[in-house]
């Protein structure tokens, strides 16, 4: 299982994946909004999402584990 975290800081305007979805190497997970631009916080690798943790409006720091993946 492998963590995502997040490089920036910010707002979470959408979560785009939820536990059981697949996700493939740089699809968006979640987008955040840092300093009025939208950044797409995109996965490293191929997968299953085992756990998403954040949702829409949460202030979130530098670092943060947003969601954990499992290898498919």
């Amino acid at each position: 299982m492998t963590d995502l975290a997040t490089d920036i800081a910010g707002r979470v305007l959408t979560v785009r994946k939820a536990p059981g979805d697949t996700v493939r190497a740089g699809e968006a997970v979640i987008v955040v909004e840092a300093m009025k631009m939208e950044i797409a916080i995109l996965a490293e690798h191929d997968g299953v999402i085992d756990a998403v943790l954040v949702r829409v409006d949460e202030m979130i720091d530098e670092d943060r584990i947003i969601a954990r993946i499992r290898p498919a």
